[in-house]
C-alpha cells in the first residue's frame, strides 16, 4: 500500500508538501483515517488525500493508528514535510487542520487542537473524550448507583464462559421464559445469580422450539434489497439442519432460533447456565473492578489503584469500596495484593 501511495504522490507532480496530516472522519456505521498531504498555494492551503483507511479493514483502532502513523511518517520523512495526527487515540476529536492547528483553541484536559462543538448539550472546553472521561469521574467520585449489566454465561467444573451481555435482564430473548425463577429475595441481595440445571435447560429447549415452530408456519424467505441498509441487512441461521434468513438485526424469530441453539450447546457439552445480576452498585464500584480485571490482568495492588483515582478518590474512599467488593466475593486480599474473583469477571 505504501508503495502504491508513494508513487500516486509524485505522479500527480505537484510540489512539495509542508505537512502529512491524519485526522478521523466518522458517519453512521463508519469510521476512517484520512492520510493527506498540505500544499502551500497562492490562494492559502489546500489538502490531498492519498489514503483512507476503514476502519472495518483493521483488528482494532489501534491497528488503524498505527498503520496511519507509519503511513504518514514515511511520507513526512520523504518530503521533509511536518507531520502532524493531532488525535491518534482517540477517533471522535474533531480536530483541524494542520494550518489552523496552531491558533485553534486547545482542550483543558488534553491539549489537543479542537473545533470547538456550537452544541447546547456539551461544553465547549474539552473535546467530546474528555468530556464523557469528567462524567464518569464525576459518577465514580460520587458514587453514582450502576446496577446495569447483567452477564450469562455457561458454567462448568468451576469455569464459567460468557455467552451474553444485555443492560437488563428483560433484554435476553429468554428471560420471559425463566422470569418465575427469580425471587424477590435473590434480587436484594448484592449480587443474585441465577442458575439453570440441565433438566431446567431442557424445558427451556422445549418452549423455546416450540414457539419458533409455531412463527415459521407462516416464514417467507425475504428479498434482499438493493438499498443497503440496517433494516435491509439479512442474517442467516441455522434451525434444525435448515438455513433460515431473517431481515433487521432485532428479527424476534431469528432471536429464538439463536437461544434455542444456545441452549441446545449448553446440553450437549454439558454446561449449566449462571446470569449474574447487580444490585446496589455504583460506578466506583464498577470501575474498580474494571480496572482491575481489564488493565491489571485481574491482579494489582493498593498503590496501583490509587495511583489510578488519586484525582478523584481519597484512600480512605478506595479503601472501603474494596473492602465491599471483598464481602460480595468480587475481589480477594493478601496484604495489599487485590485479586478479582470469577464472580468479579462475571458481572463486569
Amino acid at each position: 500500500m505504501l508503495k502504491k501511495i508513494i508513487q500516486k504522490t509524485i505522479e500527480k507532480g505537484k510540489k512539495e508538501p509542508k505537512a502529512v496530516q491524519c485526522l478521523w472522519y466518522s458517519d453512521v456505521d463508519y469510521i476512517a483515517l484520512d492520510v493527506e498531504l498540505v500544499f502551500k498555494t497562492r490562494q492559502g492551503y489546500e489538502k490531498e488525500n492519498v489514503a483512507t483507511l476503514n476502519y472495518k479493514d483493521f483488528e482494532s483502532q489501534k491497528e488503524l493508528s498505527e498503520e496511519a502513523k507509519r503511513i504518514g511518517k514515511v511520507l513526512a520523512e520523504k518530503y521533509n514535510a511536518e507531520f502532524y495526527f493531532p488525535s491518534p487515540d482517540e477517533w471522535s476529536r474533531d480536530c483541524p487542520d494542520w494550518w489552523n492547528s496552531k491558533a485553534a483553541f486547545k482542550c483543558e484536559d488534553c491539549r489537543t487542537p479542537i473545533i470547538q462543538t456550537d452544541s447546547e448539550h456539551t461544553p465547549k472546553e474539552v473535546c467530546y473524550p474528555c468530556h464523557l472521561t469528567r462524567e464518569q469521574n464525576n459518577r465514580i467520585k460520587n458514587a453514582i448507583p450502576y446496577d446495569d449489566g447483567v452477564s450469562m454465561c455457561f458454567y462448568k467444573n468451576g469455569e464459567y464462559k460468557r455467552v451474553g451481555y444485555v443492560s437488563k435482564f428483560e433484554s435476553f430473548t429468554i428471560s420471559s421464559f425463566i422470569k418465575h425463577k427469580i425471587s424477590n429475595e435473590e434480587l436484594n441481595s448484592s449480587i443474585s445469580i441465577l442458575s439453570l440445571d440441565k433438566n431446567e435447560i431442557k424445558n427451556l429447549k422445549q418452549e423455546l422450539e416450540n414457539k419458533i415452530d409455531d412463527k415459521l408456519k407462516n416464514y417467507e424467505k425475504p428479498i434482499k434489497e438493493k438499498r443497503l441498509s440496517k433494516l435491509n441487512t439479512i442474517r442467516s441461521i441455522n434451525y434444525k439442519s435448515i438455513e433460515y434468513q431473517f431481515k433487521g438485526f432485532f428479527n424476534e424469530t431469528c432471536n429464538l432460533i439463536y437461544s434455542f441453539n444456545q441452549a441446545q450447546e449448553a446440553l450437549e457439552k454439558g454446561f449449566e447456565y449462571r446470569i449474574f445480576m447487580k444490585n446496589g452498585f455504583t460506578h466506583r464500584d464498577d470501575s474498580i473492578l474494571r480496572f482491575i480485571h481489564f488493565v491489571n490482568k485481574g491482579d494489582t495492588n493498593i498503590s496501583e489503584i490509587f495511583k489510578r483515582y488519586r484525582e478523584i478518590l481519597s484512600l480512605s474512599e478506595i479503601e472501603s469500596t474494596i473492602t465491599k467488593l471483598i464481602e460480595i466475593e468480587c475481589l480477594t486480599r493478601i496484604q495489599d495484593n487485590i485479586f478479582i474473583t470469577e464472580k468479579g469477571k462475571s458481572i463486569i
